[in-house]
């Protein structure tokens, strides 16, 4: 993708996040609410994975 296209992407996904943001009245414990409440209605499994285990460190040989 053009840098342009990446920029009016961004730029429409700041523009909605804003406005969903001021929907829930512009805080972040109604914009919380509203996710949950969202959730609720979900029908679809939410699906949640094992973390992945850490990666062995690096050592330097002596």
């Amino acid at each position: 993708m053009k840098q342009v296209e990446d920029d009016e992407i961004v730029a429409e996904v700041r523009r909605v996040r804003a406005r969903i943001f001021q929907e829930c009245g512009g805080t972040l414990e109604a914009l919380y609410a509203r996710l949950k409440e969202l959730e609720k209605k979900e029908t679809r499994q939410v699906l949640s994975l094992a973390p992945r285990p850490p990666k062995p460190l690096k050592t330097k040989a002596s």
